[in-house]
């Protein structure tokens, strides 16, 4: 019942899926991942709905210069967004 309800059972998880979906967006429209540390996922399409107002650029450069996020195996991210975009960021 919880599930139908849309129950976040890992909220890490949750946060870290946000980050792939917007960058994979962000990826397609600009051909780079180098985000300005100001950017905000914006609030319209083609942008996953539940990531908008995300700073995304605050959340990238976590990633890059506190290796926070960098904790789930990197092989499911690697089949995501592929390798040179893992290399991209950290």
């Amino acid at each position: 019942e919880l599930n139908c309800m849309g129950f976040i059972w890992d909220f890490y998880e949750e946060q870290w899926q946000q980050i792939l979906d917007s960058l994979h967006v962000y990826k397609e429209l600009n051909g780079h991942l180098e985000v300005p540390e100001e950017f905000v996922v914006p609030s319209e399409a083609p942008w996953p709905k539940d990531a908008w107002g995300v700073n995304l650029g605050n959340r990238v450069d976590r990633i890059r210069n506190q290796k926070s996020y960098i904790k789930k195996p990197t092989f499911r991210i690697m089949n995501h967004l592929g390798e040179a975009v893992i290399r991209a960021l950290i």
